[in-house]
Formats: structure tokens, C-alpha cells, sequence
């Protein structure tokens, strides 16, 4: 198979799963609680790490991390996406589908207005090419 085909069936498959996304999410909260669900997940994508790390045979490269690599990693994983799902699956319990998965698409902008106040950079240099300023 060429790379244009797999290229094809792999945009496919990712607008497939992302257009679920907000179905999958509220079904899944009529039966469990927001914050279970995001331990849930959280815990399956270490273990999804951990085992991509291992069948590359690059697990050995976590003992030469330092400290303060882990606790830099454990902060920005607070931050984004754990902070971000936690709103976010809080939004699916309280809210529409179709409204809970608005703000889920939204976050891209948000995120690149937010760096120009917080990165201190220009909206034209930053945000010029993905929004119209």
C-alpha cells in the first residue's frame, strides 16, 4: 500500500474517532463518574506508553531522566491535558453533547490566543496563519 493510500485511510479513521468522540463520552458518563472516567483514561495511556516504550526497546531511557525531567513532565501533564479533560468531561455531564464537543473543537483557538498573551508573542507572527487577525 503507498503512503498516499495509508495517508487517505488514516485521516479516515482519525475524522471517524474524533466524530464519535462527544457520542462515546456521554454514553460512557451515564454510567461512570467524570473524574473515574479521567483516571481511566489517564491510566490507560501510561500503560499505552509504557508498552510502545517497551516494543521499542526504549524503556531503558526513563532511568536516565532526572527528577526534575518527572516533575516538569508531572506538572505539564496536570496542566494540559489533565486540567483540560477534567473541565472538559464536567462539560459532558452537565451539557449537551453537541455543546460539550463545541468547546472540545474550540480549544485549538483558544490555545493559540492564549499564547500570544502568555508567550509574549505577536498576533501576526503567532496566530497570522491560523487566524485572520
Amino acid at each position: 500500500m503507498n503512503n498516499t493510500r495509508k495517508s487517505y485511510i488514516f485521516t479516515l479513521l482519525a475524522v471517524l474517532f474524533w466524530s464519535t468522540i462527544a457520542s462515546a463520552f456521554k454514553i460512557t458518563l451515564r454510567y461512570i463518574d467524570f473524574r473515574e472516567l479521567l483516571l481511566f483514561a489517564s491510566a490507560t495511556s501510561v500503560i499505552i506508553l509504557l508498552v510502545a516504550l517497551a516494543g521499542q526497546k526504549k524503556i531503558h531511557l526513563l532511568k536516565q531522566l532526572k527528577a526534575g525531567d518527572y516533575l516538569r513532565s508531572a506538572i505539564l501533564g496536570f496542566i494540559n491535558p489533565f486540567l483540560y479533560y477534567l473541565v472538559l468531561l464536567k462539560a459532558y455531564e452537565l451539557l449537551l453533547a453537541q455543546e460539550a464537543g463545541a468547546l472540545n473543537y474550540i480549544w485549538p483557538v483558544v490555545l493559540v490566543l492564549l499564547s500570544i498573551p502568555l508567550l509574549r508573542q505577536k498576533s501576526k507572527k503567532l496566530a497570522g496563519s491560523v487566524l485572520p487577525l
